[in-house]
């Protein structure tokens, strides 16, 4: 039986005389208990040490990042210098399906069409100012050819032209064009032509 001191225990003297009956050896705390109670202490982190891990982790996050970022940077400007090639290759945005040079005694214009609108301006020799001049599209056989008006303009006092006409619902994309001066109010074409596409 181990030898304690009773008067060390401050218990109560009943309790005292109990324990002191009692027969058992003191075998000490289990085997591995100090190891096992080091390694869960030292596993503790220590104030601030999480911060820090979470920190580096953060930190790594990063660095591994980068590479996707920079990767989407260079799919992104690429595919923005592909758009350029494309959009510079085609003559830019909006670029004309069509351009025609109309000329004549009275001077040219030129007409750029965009699907069914035609802008036409005075990038030759200037057309007299103040005149009235209207287009038309050419449709039909040669010896028997429709003309169908897209509206009229009026060159500036300088007789620059600048003006946006619609052309005819239905015309041909390779349709003929014309112009003729209409200074009165009969509503067919002064024929012949002002101006018209050079051969």
């Amino acid at each position: 039986m181990a030898e304690h001191d009773q008067d060390d225990l401050h218990l109560d003297p009943e309790l005292q005389a109990l324990l002191g009956e009692l027969d058992y050896e003191d075998s000490g705390p289990p085997a591995g208990l100090r190891t096992r109670t080091l390694d869960a202490v030292r596993a503790q982190p220590v104030p601030g040490q999480a911060t820090e891990r979470r920190r580096a982790a953060a930190r790594e996050r990063r660095r591994l990042g980068r590479p996707a970022i920079l990767g989407g940077a260079v799919g992104i400007a690429a595919a923005v210098a592909i758009a350029l090639v494309v959009i510079l290759g085609s003559g830019g945005p909006g670029a004309p399906d069509r351009t025609l040079t109309l000329a004549g005694a009275d001077g040219s214009v030129t007409v750029e069409i965009r699907g069914d609108e035609a802008t036409l301006s005075g990038d030759g020799a200037e057309l007299p100012a103040g005149t009235e001049y209207e287009l038309w599209t050419i449709t039909g056989e040669p010896d028997d050819p429709t003309l169908t008006s897209a509206g009229t303009f009026r060159p500036g006092d300088d007789g620059t032209v600048d003006a946006e006409l619609t052309l005819p619902e239905g015309t041909p994309d390779d349709a003929p064009l014309a112009v003729t001066r209409e200074d009165d109010d009969d509503p067919a074409p002064n024929l012949p032509p002002a101006l018209a596409a050079q051969a």
